[in-house]
């Protein structure tokens, strides 16, 4: 069985028990970001995740891109976790390819579970999921693949970390993969919940469910550099607005309420609450700060990056209504109740 790298010195043995899927929290971190892309001219695109806490400790994600005079760029990602008035920076692996995620906080507070994953994978892609455990008393991260931990490392397997049960026991989520390689088994024929306990290395599957609630709360919402951004190709501006999904199903749009205009979003530029919200089957209505920015593609619809949003509406579409053309005029319906 894989080598599990978490020092036993840490861990104290907790029972495993399973979890219903239904009883998941649907958005499975605590807060989570990726690299924003280059920008087209010379300077730095920052952003940062949500601030998180508990126990007397803080964290959040922070990424950049940096473009040079020679065109060069570069992407960074760190995470900072702040205890007792000491902050450290612990550096991420990739951050041109991979999200992060911290996804939850130990019952004790001695570790943070994170999470690394493709940025550009499928829906249903086996997208590399690793996780690490941090200890805010130490910079040192080593990462593992989720299948590799749970036994399933010869299968087209989806495995995604949701959390503690107890101080020293993970759980996650099991699921087909909808990409299966040839000749790969998927291992998986629904989705199920398995947790591990870290000190017997052992995987179970108790027939019990009980809920799992995070450990930790936001403190602040994510921060964007659109008002600073290299690429900013005017004044920023209020309005009422519509994100979803895309024509192709990966990208994001922007619809101005009221207006025909629709505006492309670039990858990272729009705050992890509101992204998190937009998925195949839903889109989202919000109060916006929008900023334009240069795309570098003639004649293609405006690109912009929404530096905050308030007043979030959810909405449930059908398949036929993804991806389809801004309305000429805003009935009732499109114009998205705040709250």
């Amino acid at each position: 069985m894989f080598k599990l790298f978490f020092s036993l010195a840490l861990l104290a043995g907790v029972n495993a028990t399973a979890l219903a899927a239904a009883d998941v929290n649907p958005f499975n971190w605590l807060a989570s970001r990726s690299a924003p892309p280059c920008s087209i001219k010379p300077g730095v695109r920052s952003s940062r995740s949500d601030l998180v806490q508990f126990g007397g400790i803080s964290a959040s994600i922070s990424a950049q891109s940096t473009r040079d005079e020679s065109n060069a760029c570069e992407q960074t990602a760190s995470v900072w976790v702040t205890k007792g008035g000491v902050s450290m920076q612990v550096n991420l692996p990739d951050a041109a390819n991979n999200t992060f995620s911290i996804i939850d906080f130990a019952p004790d507070a001695s570790l943070i579970l994170l999470h690394k994953t493709k940025t550009f994978a499928l829906p249903g892609e086996d997208a590399g999921d690793e996780i690490s455990l941090l200890s805010p008393e130490s910079s040192a991260l080593r990462w593992v693949s989720t299948k590799q931990l749970i036994g399933l490392g010869n299968c087209s397997t989806l495995v995604e970390p949701e959390g503690f049960l107890g101080p020293r026991q993970l759980v996650f989520l099991t699921s087909p993969s909808l990409v299966a390689a040839k000749g790969v088994p998927s291992c998986a024929d629904r989705p199920k919940m398995l947790a591990l306990d870290l000190a017997t290395r052992k995987v179970f599957e108790p027939p019990a469910a009980i809920s799992m609630i995070k450990n930790g709360r936001r403190l602040g919402g994510p921060l964007l550099s659109c008002q600073t951004d290299p690429d900013l190709a005017g004044a920023c501006y209020s309005i009422r607005g519509r994100v979803g999904l895309g024509p192709n199903g990966l990208t994001m749009r922007l619809w101005q309420v009221g207006t025909e205009k629709m505006m492309n979003l670039g990858e990272g530029m729009l705050p992890d609450e509101l992204s998190s919200l937009v998925t195949p089957g839903t889109r989202v209505y919000a109060n916006m700060i929008v900023c334009p920015l240069a795309s570098g593609i003639p004649r293609t619809q405006p690109t912009v990056c929404i530096e905050s949003a308030s007043h979030y509406q959810q909405e449930k579409i059908t398949t036929r209504q993804a991806g389809m053309k801004a309305p000429a005029k805003a009935g009732a319906a499109d114009q998205g109740a705040s709250h």
